[in-house]
């Protein structure tokens, strides 16, 4: 067993982590166009094959077509195609498969991943193809016993090509792979000699040959649900496969036993971790056990719950027509901006004054394609949006939110590329928007006019201002963070510049004195700058995400803790007191990436995410 194997398999942590991420997208997977499923699908396949030290990419674009996951395990290449349909799936994505993998360099091979099963006629007809094609099939028991821990993905794939060289058979059942990966290598020729073939047998259903049924997963290989949170926890007596669809779901109920009235809609669950869910730079310790974090739920007066040591999510505005790319409250917390993809209702306002029951009082009726950046200016009297143009030229709105329910303003003038960040400076003086072309304009308000930075072309996305002047910081794709001395807006004056991040810049955010600056890549890291010397920033750690691009990140109002949300759909909240920071929480938050968190004044978190939800959480 490799080490990235071993790591994989052996932590209860990083299991339960795949577990939770799973459970989510099979809760959500009826809810989700084919589309959005197919991609969440792929995503959770790759992210699972890596973490078992396996390094797969998703949604792979060729000359040849989309490969949804592409991989190379002991020296073959593998290309596979997943499909999470509620049918069972015919020969022709068979076909399809078989036909790409023949178009590639010798040594590849297919594995395709149906959720539903497979027809009889297809299977027949696969077995049938002169050309014998180099293609494994899997089931949903083969998805889940790799997620539980049954056997990891390189024993199963190399199992399954043993077992099909002896028999022929494309398609083998968990129980007989589990068998051939665990015993010694000439066994595979006596598992096929006696095994079953259950690819043509129900989960559960005793075979033809008269053997006893076998679960796709055993009761032990079910994470443990924590008793404390209200999870209904399965009996000692179900069976394998009644514990494993029990498991997924009841771990979906939690905070909702005993409650007197439930106020978050159930999408999704998460976890939290006390104690080291991820780890700085330089500091001890693997990654802390994770269990589910319990839905808010409202008690007999009406008041929110009292245990403060695990967020607890109040409500889910969603789903919506696509994914959250940004989320931003008023400075009065009375408000909440969401922005995101699709080519309606892309930009909303929702009145949060009541955390519990949101309510969108205002849509930009689809002007823009999508909105990625979202800002009130301090006095709450404007928002600005960073989109991608639809109709028009212009890629960046300024509204004036006088009535909520319908705002004036629109287009600002300037950029051609799509806007991915927006700030406004704490006076409320002077707006900054920064695109793809590596742009930044200074806009002078209320005239709305704009100087520009002197820029290098690079495309930035990453734009705050100090809390304490008109210093302003610009992070780029080339991992840079520059500061900026924006007193004379015609002519900005860089201060400095910090290697921030191997890959893209892809936030910035100030602590509330402004002694402290937080910076998020694309190489899996936030940083931690000390800028009690603002136009000098110092790094003072770096804060790993188990190599998962961070997307975003709001330091609270306290300037105590650090929240972050990376592309696995986990956030985690930082503890920024101790000398060497750690995690006082770390869950699920959303099924696909977290691109958008904010802090409110009350302390209630917003996250967004590629799960077409925004959720506003308690945090612990």
């Amino acid at each position: 067993m490799t080490d990235g194997e071993q790591a994989g398999w052996s932590d209860p942590a990083t299991r339960q982590r795949l577990s939770a991420r799973y459970e989510q997208l099979d809760q959500l997977a009826s809810d989700l166009t084919a589309q959005r499923r197919g991609v969440l699908f792929n995503g959770f396949l790759a992210d699972m094959l890596t973490v078992y030290g396996v390094d797969a990419l998703a949604n792979q674009e060729t000359e040849l077509g989309e490969l949804d996951v592409v991989f190379r395990l002991h020296g073959t290449r593998y290309v596979l195609e997943a499909k999470w349909y509620s049918s069972k799936i015919d020969y022709g994505p068979l076909s399809v498969l078989a036909s790409r993998v023949r178009q590639r360099a010798e040594g590849t091979f297919g594995i395709f991943v149906s959720m539903s099963g497979y027809t009889e006629p297809a299977l027949d007809s696969l077995r049938r193809d002169g050309q014998r094609p180099r293609v494994l099939l899997f089931e949903r028991e083969h998805v889940e016993a790799m997620v539980y821990g049954k056997i990891s993905p390189q024993r199963l794939i190399e199992a399954a090509r043993d077992v099909a060289s002896f028999r022929g058979s494309l398609l083998v059942g968990v129980d007989d792979l589990v068998s051939a990966a665990a015993a010694p290598a000439d066994h595979a020729a006596q598992v096929v000699e006696t095994g079953h073939d259950s690819a043509r047998v129900a989960p559960g259903q005793p075979p033809s040959d008269g053997s006893p049924p076998s679960s796709s997963i055993p009761a032990a290989s079910i994470p443990a649900a924590r008793s404390g949170g209200g999870v209904e926890t399965p009996p000692a007596d179900v069976d394998g496969a009644a514990r494993s669809t029990i498991g997924r779901r009841s771990l979906l109920l939690a905070g909702l036993v005993g409650a007197t009235a439930a106020v978050a809609v159930p999408v999704g669950h998460a976890v939290n971790g006390r104690g080291p869910g991820g780890a700085a730079e330089g500091s001890p310790g693997p990654t802390g056990s994770a269990s589910p974090a319990p839905v808010a739920t409202a008690t007999a007066d009406g008041s929110a719950p009292t245990d403060s040591d695990q967020p607890f999510r109040l409500s889910v505005l969603g789903p919506m027509p696509g994914s959250i790319c940004a989320v931003a409250f008023s400075p009065t917390d009375d408000l909440l901006a969401t922005g995101g993809w699709e080519w309606h209702n892309n930009a909303m306002l929702w009145t949060v004054g009541d955390v519990a029951s949101p309510r969108r009082v205002w849509s930009n009726d689809g002007q823009t394609l999508a909105v990625f950046a979202l800002a009130f200016s301090p006095d709450g009297k404007l928002l600005a949006a960073g989109n991608s143009p639809k109709d028009r030229a212009s890629t960046l709105d300024l509204w004036t939110i006088g009535n909520p329910r319908r705002p004036q303003g629109g287009e600002l003038s300037g950029h051609a590329a799509e806007v991915h960040a927006v700030a406004f400076s704490s006076d409320g003086a002077t707006l900054v928007s920064a695109d793809d072309s590596g742009l930044v304009l200074i806009w002078e308000l209320p005239a709305r006019q704009a100087g520009r930075l002197p820029g290098s072309g690079v495309s930035t996305r990453a734009l705050a201002f100090h809390p304490k002047g008109p210093l302003l910081a610009v992070g780029a794709d080339d991992g840079t963070v520059t500061m900026w001395d924006v007193t004379d807006r015609a002519r900005p004056v860089a201060r400095s510049t910090r290697d921030a991040h191997f890959g893209k810049v892809e936030a910035i955010a100030f602590s509330a004195r402004g002694h402290r600056m937080a910076t998020t890549g694309t190489d899996g890291s936030a940083a931690l700058w000390d800028t009690s010397d603002p136009e000098e920033p110092k790094k003072i750690v770096g804060l790993r995400h188990d190599g998962a691009e961070v997307h975003t990140a709001a330091f609270t109002n306290d300037d105590r803790r650090l929240v972050t949300g990376d592309g696995r759909g986990i956030v985690r909240v930082w503890d920024l007191e101790s000398a060497s920071p750690g995690t006082v929480a770390d869950w699920t938050a959303h099924t696909g990436a977290v691109r958008s968190v904010h802090v409110g004044r009350a302390g209630v978190l917003a996250t967004g995410g590629e799960d077409d939800t925004a959720i506003l959480w308690r945090l612990p």
